[in-house]
């Protein structure tokens, strides 16, 4: 009976497995207010914030260092007094490089396009340039981009960088790509260019230690009572 019990705990620990969570990468908290020279489809006075997660797990390729697929979990929320404007995304592209000079080094991230996808559309209004006209209409976002520099942002180019903030950074630009409709005026993007005013990089985000589930400690005990039992039995 005992041999079969073993039997049966054995299984049961395979069938319960192990409670992990496999999430590791760097989490990435921005925010500042729209350009007024380009506000794209805001007001000029609009902020935003957002953040969204590194996964550092991804291994860089190319002269360039690209973490393909490393920009997940992406949200920006644009403020207006008409009300605001929410944007995702995921997939995205992340480059850590430095000059020839070896000075400054570089983080680029990109999102839309051939790296990872953006979802988000906004309305209007605005005057046709060649009719004087207002118009109301869709803008849809189609890319994301982050430019970031500053000297010695990492001690080596092939691991995402971490703990930084704003004081980092000697150069900081967020821009964001939207396409709009015919409207009396050729297609084209409407780009908008925002001040970042802080940006940091946090500590790197690990998984929880692994340990036994409820169901194989569970098992563990009873075992061990119908160990006791058959021991005062023999």
């Amino acid at each position: 009976m005992v041999v079969l019990l073993k039997k049966w705990l054995y299984i049961l620990i395979l069938l319960s497995g192990y409670s992990v969570t496999a999430c590791a990468g760097v989490i990435v908290t921005f925010g500042g207010n729209l350009s007024n020279f380009n506000p794209g489809p805001f007001e000029n006075t609009a902020e935003y914030s957002g953040s969204f997660m590194l996964d550092d797990s991804i291994a860089p390729t190319g002269p360039n260092n690209n973490f393909d697929g490393a920009v997940t979990n992406f949200t920006v929320s644009i403020f207006e007094t008409t009300g605001t404007a929410t944007f995702t995304g995921t997939g995205g592209l992340l480059q850590q490089f430095s000059n020839a000079a070896n000075t400054n080094n570089f983080v680029s991230i990109h999102l839309g396009g051939s790296n990872g996808s953006v979802n988000g559309s906004t309305s209007f209004s605005y005057i046709d340039t060649q009719t004087g006209l207002s118009v109301d209409s869709l803008f849809t976002l189609t890319n994301i981009s982050f430019d970031l520099r500053g000297s010695d942002l990492f001690n080596s180019p092939l691991i995402v960088a971490s703990n930084l903030d704003t004081s980092d950074f000697s150069y900081r630009r967020f821009v964001m790509g939207f396409e709009r409709p015919i409207t009396g005026v050729p297609i084209g993007n409407w780009s908008s260019i925002n001040t970042l005013r802080s940006v940091n990089f946090g500590d790197e985000q690990s998984s929880e230690i692994p340990e036994p589930s409820t169901l194989a400690i569970f098992a563990l005990g009873m075992m061990g009572l119908a160990s006791r039992k058959f021991k005062k039995q023999a």
